[in-house]
């Protein structure tokens, strides 16, 4: 996975001492066609900055972690340059956003929904 420079000076705060895991639904998506009720699951790992994904389709991958003071970020940048962001809130409010070159064009696709603690 590629590290831009630029996760390097975010401030992260201490980083949990424990690997951590989160289940995250999401049951909103908006796209190029607009907005509607869909079915969506997510699974967050980490320790420290490492941490892995797995989702509903059976993809997984590496992410970059940065948790910030009421926000956990998970960051994937593809080796074809797409980005996908995960944002976690305290509250487990969450958006996971990918940003997509297909056939040239750029196809953002947000999804949202809510995310919660999970043991393993």
């Amino acid at each position: 996975m590629i590290r831009p420079l630029a996760l390097a000076a975010l401030a992260l705060s201490a980083a949990p001492a424990m690997a951590e895991s989160l289940r995250c639904d999401f049951d909103r998506v908006c796209d190029a066609e607009g907005c509607r009720s869909t079915t969506y699951e997510l699974r967050l790992e980490w320790e420290a900055e490492d941490g892995r994904f797995t989702d509903g389709a059976g993809r997984s991958g590496d992410v970059t972690v940065a948790e910030m003071e009421a926000f956990w970020h998970f960051i994937e940048i593809m080796d074809r340059g797409d980005l996908v962001l995960t944002s976690v809130a305290e509250g487990g409010a969450a958006v996971h956003s990918k940003h997509a070159l297909l056939g040239g064009a750029l196809t953002p696709t947000q999804y949202h929904g809510r995310c919660r603690r999970v043991e393993g």
